[in-house]
């Protein structure tokens, strides 16, 4: 869709064909296709352990994210038999005050491994599930 462009660019945010038509100012026409392959990158990034012991470090399990990242639409942590034990929606990056401070119910939870679901919304408007598991220790 670029009339006269010399050097067309494109930004694709997913794998796709890509398809070009050129017309000499003779007529004579040619065609030619390629595969673009788009391949994600990390969109989250998640310690994959954390100390809620109140001693000022990695006290809160929290993302930091991507460029591209518009929001966590929602976090979802879960215990290793798929209890819900914690959700908050509409998380910016690097928000402490949006993250799991390892408590359920206001108790503090055992050390374990939990399991954390996100969704994520990107600046291209498309939602992705992240999926990983996080340990809290003591």
């Amino acid at each position: 869709g670029c009339d006269g462009c010399l050097n067309p660019v494109v930004s694709p945010t997913r794998s796709a064909n890509y398809f070009a038509r050129v017309t000499d100012r003779s007529g004579c026409t040619a065609t030619a296709e390629a595969f673009i392959a788009v391949r994600r990158e990390a969109l989250l990034f998640a310690p994959n352990a954390f100390s809620p012991n109140n001693d000022g470090v990695n006290d809160i399990f929290m993302f930091n994210m991507a460029k591209g990242v518009e929001m966590v639409k929602t976090l979802r942590i879960l215990d290793r038999w798929g209890n819900l034990i914690f959700e908050r929606n509409n998380l910016l990056d690097g928000d402490p005050s949006s993250g799991w401070d390892g408590t359920f119910n206001q108790q503090r939870l055992p050390p374990a491994v939990y399991i954390y679901m996100a969704e994520v919304l990107l600046i291209t408007g498309e939602t992705v599930i992240e999926k990983g598991d996080v340990i809290l220790v003591k």
